[in-house]
């Protein structure tokens, strides 16, 4: 589940965040970069999307100078494999970033009738998102709001706060997030690599749901950009 302002997952979204994009020659003021990481545990919002199993993940984004922008993102699952379209509009308004937009999660290859306990979906489904952003003495805060719109879960809203940190050796992020189902807590670092030219990721996530017991996962990868 990629498109986030917020940036989490981290193995997902760190490695959009740190795209060197290249301008396209055909289209004059569009962008068009791409990504690919491989993480030990693939997670989104707190919760495993892979029951602690590695991913392999990859992506391309076109963005138009007017802020206008869509991309595609992909991950390998534990069942099947993830695949997200999404659309949206950013621009930034006396120091506050806004970002709306669409996205379409959807997992082609599951079997939606095993889906393990520690993944939050598997199934086909859709949201609308609203994310603002504002720096404050060099602490970046987020807040983000999502919808389903095309649903097959009782989730509807998730509310999400967001803290970040750049300290030129590393970047560190924590969000705490909330719907109807559960809360979930993530914290990611990352840090760059001088001789790959990529980042090696490190993310925790914790959730805890209004019924049933609490889960934890952690994972590491490594993401370029180019």
């Amino acid at each position: 589940m990629k498109k986030s302002l917020l940036k989490l997952s981290l193995i997902a979204a760190i490695a959009v965040s740190g795209l060197e994009a290249k301008e396209s020659e055909a289209i004059k003021g569009l962008d068009v970069s791409a990504n690919m990481a491989l993480v030990s545990n693939y997670i989104w919002r707190g919760a495993t999307q892979t029951t602690h199993s590695a991913a392999f993940q990859s992506g391309i984004d076109a963005a138009h100078s007017s802020g206008l922008y869509v991309g595609t993102w992909g991950s390998s699952l534990s069942a099947g494999t993830e695949w997200d379209l999404y659309a949206g509009f950013a621009t930034e308004v006396a120091g506050l970033s806004i970002d709306v937009g669409y996205i379409n999660y959807a997992n082609p290859q599951g079997d939606k009738t095993t889906a393990d306990n520690y993944a939050i979906k598997y199934d086909d489904f859709a949201e609308v998102y609203g994310a603002f952003g504002y720096g404050v003495a060099g602490i970046d805060l987020g807040l983000k709001v999502s919808n389903e719109i095309i649903a097959t879960t009782d989730t509807a809203m998730t509310i999400e706060v967001s803290v970040g940190k750049d300290l030129e050796v590393v970047a560190l992020g924590a969000t705490y997030g909330t719907n109807t189902e559960d809360a979930f807590i993530q914290v990611d670092v990352s840090k760059p690599c001088k001789v790959t030219g990529g980042e090696w990721l490190l993310t925790y996530g914790m959730t805890m749901p209004k019924v049933g017991d609490s889960a934890t996962a952690y994972g590491f990868g490594h993401a370029f950009s180019f």
